[in-house]
């Protein structure tokens, strides 16, 4: 995943730098990402 995707999934889901670092393990930025967007589709799922 390119930088530049990675910002604008930040965007677009709302996820902060500290959030992001927050959530970051030994398995790095970018499966924190992941986490965090599944995370966000779980939460709109249950709003509906």
């Amino acid at each position: 995943m390119s930088k530049r995707k990675m910002i604008v999934i930040r965007k677009a889901f709302g996820i902060s730098d500290v959030e992001l670092k927050t959530a970051t393990r030994e398995d790095g930025v970018k499966k924190a990402l992941i986490r965090l967007v599944i995370e966000r589709m779980a939460l709109l799922a249950t709003q509906h």
